[in-house]
């Protein structure tokens, strides 16, 4: 149980990060129905989105070991970029949590 625990929470983190990586965009940010972007919203959500993908690289390769931990790092990333095109195409204002973060 608490491996799964480990590996969903993984998970949550990088839709997290490709959620405030993807409303950096004006684009992104329009389509989730957001006021207008605050003049800083688009360099806080690249930052605070690329740090956390560090962040995680370094709990996957400590939790997994250099090899496995990259391979699983490399999932997390494709499962988490996926999920948040799917909502972005299906469902943007899902995503409005990220967009109050951001302000």
């Amino acid at each position: 149980m608490p491996e799964l625990l480990a590996w969903i929470l993984l998970f949550a983190g990088s839709h997290a990060c490709f959620v405030l990586l993807a409303l950096s965009q004006e684009r992104h940010w329009q389509a989730v129905g957001a006021a207008a972007m605050p003049v800083h919203a688009a360099s806080r959500g690249r930052l605070c989105g690329y740090a956390g993908l560090a962040l995680l690289y370094g709990v996957a390769v400590a939790r997994e070991g250099a090899g496995f931990g990259s391979i699983s790092w490399c999932m997390l990333l494709f499962f988490g970029a996926m999920t948040v095109a799917l909502t972005l195409s299906w469902a943007p204002r899902r995503l409005r949590w990220a967009a109050w973060l951001l302000r």
